[in-house]
């Protein structure tokens, strides 16, 4: 297999591979909230995920969430 990451929440190898997905969305970068409150490596801060896994996070994660959580895989 070309991509030999497997997927940090099922431990799948797939054909397709990992994608990334950013635990602080990248949409929040630029938020003045978020950088007074996490540095920049921990918004570069991504998990493998396998494309079944990755698009079950966007579909049932909610858009807002109390960001004063710790943000860690298993939020995802």
């Amino acid at each position: 297999m070309a991509n030999e990451q497997s997927c940090e929440l099922c431990h799948r190898k797939t054909k397709r591979g990992a994608t990334e997905h950013h635990l602080i969305p990248r949409t929040c970068h630029k938020n003045k909230w978020f950088q007074k409150n996490f540095t920049r490596e921990q918004m570069r801060i991504t998990v493998s995920l396998c494309h079944d896994c990755h698009s079950a996070v966007h579909r049932f994660t909610p858009k807002r969430k109390n960001w004063g959580d710790t943000i860690t895989v298993s939020y995802c």
